[in-house]
């Protein structure tokens, strides 16, 4: 799972970019950006994302969507 994926859960479960912004003490403009990056199609390296933005994401998808994205 990355983290396109990730976010793309959380907005099946209701969830803006807005919202999952707020949560991890970013912009949406932020979390925008970082769907479109990690997204299927793109081909791009040097992809990376901040430990504790990291963190952010993969607590709010487990509590939100149930799913332990680190197994």
């Amino acid at each position: 799972m990355n983290w396109s994926t990730i976010i793309e859960d959380l907005q099946k479960a209701g969830y803006s970019q807005k919202q999952i912004a707020h949560y991890c003490n970013c912009s949406q403009g932020a979390i925008s950006q970082i769907k479109a990056k990690f997204s299927q199609n793109n081909t791009t390296h040097n992809k990376t994302v901040s430990f504790d933005l990291g963190n952010k994401l993969i607590d709010l998808h487990n509590n939100v969507v149930g799913k332990n994205v680190c197994n």
